[in-house]
């Protein structure tokens, strides 16, 4: 029983010494689960550098999903000299995600990012799930909201995407983003189901490409039911930003001034 006892001891001593420092910031920041205490703490890590060691955020994501709700996704480098390999860095990575609606966190989740070896062979970076937590009664009522707005159900694959670039000619060779080629063919094949199901995606980067084609084809004479167009209209006042480019330009803008540009574009008049 005592050996048990012993080994059972060196375990948690394991787990806690193999425990990452930013793990354990996050996690303490995490307990009241309010938004708020878990900026706090991201923005007092860079207050923690060292010559050693350097921390630092970025905001990959930051809108509102529906009425309220906002989707945020933050990626925290931690930098540490290792003086023993012609003073290179080591570089930690991890990626939190979060839903929340004013300033209590509905979901929560948190990635490291490794880079890994893919089927063809080639390194690429790789999210592996450290811890997911969700309150769930909260969580239901933001399910439901998204049901009752968009008229579809919630895909939580469609949630904290941030690959897709809304634009056009793009990039060194002048090339339309994946999306746009997408969209382009919805559009000369006036595929309206596909349009439809982008609209009603919680990536914001897809409704914005939906409103753009569904505004081109509704410019050439292809009507759309008033709900769709009242749904375009709540989209078009969300908060926060979208991922976009232009040219060899890449940034964030705010979701209201890019569909006020395609408004515009189309002559649409929101009444």
């Amino acid at each position: 029983m005592k050996k048990i006892l012993f080994l059972f001891f060196l375990l948690l001593i394991g787990t806690f010494v193999q425990a990452h420092p930013i793990l354990d910031g996050l996690e303490k920041s995490y307990q009241s689960k309010k938004h708020s205490h878990l900026m706090t703490y991201l923005e007092g890590l860079r207050d923690q550098s060292t010559d050693d060691v350097e921390y630092g955020y970025s905001t990959k994501i930051h809108r509102e999903i529906v009425a309220g709700y906002i989707e945020s996704k933050y990626e925290i480098k931690q930098s540490t000299l290792n003086k023993g390999i012609g003073h290179s860095w080591i570089v930690d990575r991890f990626k939190i995600s979060i839903i929340n609606l004013e300033n209590k966190i509905v979901f929560y989740r948190i990635d490291e990012v490794k880079y890994l070896e893919n089927l063809i062979g080639n390194m690429v970076q790789t999210p592996i799930l450290i811890k997911q937590s969700k309150v769930i009664e909260r969580y239901q009522y933001f399910e439901k909201s998204f049901l009752n707005t968009y008229g579809a159900p919630l895909n939580f694959d469609d949630l904290f995407v941030d690959n897709i670039v809304y634009g056009s000619i793009c990039g060194f060779g002048g090339q339309d983003p994946k999306y746009r080629e997408e969209l382009n063919l919805f559009i000369e094949k006036k595929d309206k189901i596909a349009l439809l199901k982008w609209l009603s995606s919680a990536t914001t980067e897809l409704q914005i490409y939906a409103i753009d084609g569904i505004l081109s084809l509704s410019k050439k004479g292809v009507r759309f039911k008033a709900e769709t167009y009242e749904t375009i209209k709540l989209i078009s006042q969300k908060e926060g930003d979208v991922y976009t480019c232009s040219g060899c330009t890449h940034w964030n803008r705010p979701i209201k001034e890019i569909v006020r540009t395609i408004f515009v574009k189309y002559d649409f008049i929101e009444e």
